[in-house]
This record gives C-alpha cells, structure tokens and sequence, in this order.
C-alpha cells in the first residue's frame, strides 16, 4: 500500500489535464464488494462478536454492547458504514460459510457474520482524509469537497492507482460512506475565460443489501459543476458546485491503509486467520461493467440495463416529454377515488416496444418504485394494450389520503434504478428508496422545481437525460381517502 508522504506527493504534482473530447473516465482494477453497514440501534453485531469471543476467549460482544447499546434513541444513520466500506476495498469478499474450529468442535460462520467482524476490524482504520467533514454552515465550508480536487483524487486513485476510493456522498452533517470504482467527468466550454461547465458520473458499491449478501450492488450518482480551464489545464481552486449539487454533493473522501479495530476485544490479526484467505481482494471480473453487467455476445446493447442516479430518477419524474405516445390510466380512471388498503392495477399502450416502469408519488412527493416489483425489467408490445398489479403482488393504496400519482415511463432500454432499499418491500405499495437526506431534499425539490419550467428544460440543473435515448412517459391521479370514509 502506498505511503501517506508519496501520496501527498503524487496529489501535488498530478496533472488536471483533461484529455481532448471533453471527456475523462476511470475505473479501478479492484472492485469492491457489497455488504450490510451495520446499524447500532439495532444491535445486528451481536452474534458475530458472540462467535468470536467463543473462538478466542475474547470479550467483544460485550464490550460493544457497553459502547454502542442497542437503542431506539440512537441516531438512525450511526452505524458501520464507514467499517464495511473500507473491508470492501481491502479484503477479499468472505462468498460461503466458513467451519471455524474451536478444540472438537466447529462454529459456523455465515457469510455475514464474516462480513461484519471485518466491518469492526475496520472501524478505525489509519487513512489518508481530503477534505473536512461538514458539520455546521456558520464555520464549514459547504463546497468542500470541491469538485476539482475531488476530479484529481479520482483520477489518482481510480485511473492510475486501480484503487477505489470512498466518499462520504451527504454534504450535511450525517456521513454515508461508499467506495467508488468508476468515474466518468464530460464537459464543455460556457463562456468566457476559459470557464467549462461538467457533469460527473460516480459508481459506487451499495451497502442497502441483505447481511448475506454476495456479490456488487451497484449506486451511481451524478453531479454538476463549473470549473476553468486555461492552455488545456484545470485551474486548481476554479472549482465549484453547480445547480442542485451546490447543496448535494460528495462531502469528503478517503483512503485506508491499516486496519484498526474500535473495539479493544477484537484482534484483526486473529480474524484474518480464522476465515480470510491472504491473497488479498479481488481482481475485477474479465467481462465487468460499469453498471455489474455482463457483457454477453448474445445480448443486443438495446437490451443491457442502464444504471440511473437518484437525481436521472427524479428528472424523469419530473419530464413531460415524449419521444412517442404512451397513454396510461388506473382501473377507475383518472380522478377515481380509492380507499387506503383497496387494490388497483394499471392499464396502458405505448406506440413503441419498450421496457415499463411505474413510480408512485404520494401526496407528501415520497417516490417508491411502484413495477416491477423487484426491479428487474418488464417488455411492453407496441400498440398492445398491457395490465400490471393483477398479478401478486397486487398493488395496494398506501400512503396518506390525498392525490396520488402513477408516472409510468417507457425506455428503448431496461433501467437500473439505484439506491433502492434491500428491505423496501412493502407489499403492493412498491419498493422505497434510502436516499442520503440531502440527496432526499434536493430530488423532491428537483421534482417540484421541474414540473414548474416549460418542456425540456430539465438540463438547466445539469441534469442530462439523453443517455436514456427515445423514452415516452404519461401521468394519472387519482384521490385516496382513509379507510373509514364513506364512499
């Protein structure tokens, strides 16, 4: 691993020298890995550290029962993040159980007990930090982390090192740590001076997923800025964050390089022998993708998913273009009236083939993923009539009375919704998104600011839809009542 003085070095004398085109991108030859981040209210570390104090004589579990007690009352966000983040960029991902002996016996280890001892092992860690941590607007700067030294930092760590590097993607006062493994920076002169307007591209591991999870889930996040450029070079301190992510963007980012523990009672040395195979993480798979897909010779590329960010997500919600017709309605029509818990189901026709996605907006602007169900992708026939919701799950009315909203939207090619919640299932309520709370504000805001302007002015917050090619989308409403209402 690199030393804390050669990277100070390197980060000194790198070149900002975009390459010509206006675009620069990067990804890491070691991919990090998806795990569960671990929150203290609800105690989940209890068994692992149980497991390991039986295997060493330790007293772990009870120690961090004494530190950090399972409580109701503790902040929402507290947890290990910033642990599984850095075990995901450093240690090979634990993929089965493990027997780990202790004299006669063997205690098995699932997948996530191991995921979790090393998130602990990893809570400390000594690492290079760039940038502060936000904690109040009177004394913090809120552009830190600046965008163009957080370009520079991607292409050291990410382009030329192969090495992920975590962010703390909530500006406010919260932390969200995510290991980013690609980065993509597009931009074009506006104006004089040689001042450029970017957008950059993030993909990131997800830690929303279950405890046993194997495997990547991805998160990508997209961000708008301006900066100057002068004979082909950024001009360090030029950069600045623009539209929407003056308030939501990356709050500083990291680096680990030695594994310390939180708790005195766990020795990581002792948790690498049990279950950890030294030759260190994975390499990136041969056909590996920005978006974890595999490229297949047999799959066309109008049929390979396109990763979306919260902020895509929200402008599309907000659009009322179309590249061609689609018309939906609810079974009682627009304007049709339902109780809290009755059933619904959507019907429609699109003029294209396509692949369907349904939103649901509450009155409060909460989106969930209405269809389908699981994320994963639904066809529609051109001209051919569709009903969705018959089939279980059904979909349900949740939610506070008042007017509710289906968007429905239909792309030449699958979406990959990111940032939905693993456990977000609620039935046929659809599926809930866990959104850092600036990022939360800022879609709703993004929503309700959009649906202002006139058609096709989404990209004035530097919010680019054109990646999702030709796209078609329709809206209705319908009013919601609480149970005990008369009809």
């Amino acid at each position: 691993m690199m030393n804390f003085l050669f990277l100070l070095a390197a980060l000194a004398h790198l070149p900002a020298t975009p390459p010509t085109g206006g675009v620069e991108e990067g990804r890491a030859a070691v991919i990090p890995w998806s795990g569960y981040w671990w929150p203290l209210r609800s105690g989940g570390t209890a068994r692992p550290l149980g497991l390991y104090d039986q295997l060493t004589g330790k007293r772990a579990a009870e120690w961090e029962k004494t530190n950090h007690p399972p409580k109701p009352d503790v902040p929402a966000w507290h947890g290990y993040c910033h642990g599984w983040a850095a075990s995901a960029v450093l240690e090979r991902e634990p993929n089965r159980t493990q027997m780990i002996r202790n004299g006669r016996r063997s205690i098995p280890m699932t997948i996530a007990d191991q995921k979790a001892l090393l998130a602990m092992c990893h809570a400390r860690d000594v690492a290079n930090v760039y940038g502060t941590r936000f904690r109040d607007a009177a004394r913090d700067d809120k552009q830190d982390l600046r965008p163009d030294v957080l370009w520079r930092l991607l292409k050291l760590y990410v382009k030329q090192q192969g090495l992920p590097l975590i962010l703390d993607v909530e500006a406010g006062p919260e932390v969200w740590n995510y290991p980013v493994y690609a980065y993509r920076v597009e931009y074009q002169p506006d104006g004089e001076g040689g001042e450029c307007r970017a957008t950059m591209t993030l993909w990131l591991a997800d830690n929303d997923v279950a405890p046993n999870f194997v495997g990547l889930k991805v998160r990508r996040h997209t961000y708008s800025f301006r900066f100057r450029l002068i004979s082909g070079a950024v001009v360090s301190g030029s950069g600045r964050w623009d539209g929407i992510s003056k308030d939501d963007h990356p709050d500083f980012a990291w680096f680990p390089f030695v594994a310390v523990p939180e708790n005195p009672e766990l020795d990581y040395t002792a948790v690498r022998k049990m279950f950890v195979d030294p030759a260190g993480p994975d390499a990136a798979p041969v056909n590996f993708t920005p978006d974890n897909l595999p490229v297949r010779a047999e799959l066309p590329e109008r049929e390979r998913p396109i990763a979306i960010s919260p902020m895509e997500l929200a402008a599309l919600v907000a659009n009322r273009t179309s590249a061609f017709h689609l018309d939906v309605t609810v079974n009682r029509f627009d304007g049709g009236r339902y109780a809290v818990g009755e059933a619904f189901t959507v019907r429609g026709t699109s003029q294209r083939d396509g692949y369907l996605t349904l939103l649901h907006i509450d009155p409060s602007g909460a989106l969930r993923l209405q269809f389908p169900p699981d994320g994963s992708t639904h066809r529609v026939t051109a001209d051919k009539p569709f009903e969705v919701g018959t089939a279980a799950p059904k979909f349900t009315v949740v939610g506070q009375p008042g007017t509710h909203r289906i968007k429905a939207i239909v792309t030449t090619r699958p979406l990959l919704l990111t940032g939905l919640k693993a456990d977000g299932e609620d039935g046929g309520g659809g599926r809930v998104f866990r959104l850092p709370p600036t990022q939360q504000r800022a879609a709703a805001e993004l929503i309700s600011r959009l649906t202002r302007r006139p058609p096709g002015d989404a990209e004035a917050d530097g919010v680019d839809l054109k990646l999702l090619g030709p796209f078609a989308q329709d809206e209705v409403a319908f009013d919601v009542r609480s149970p005990n209402k008369p009809k």
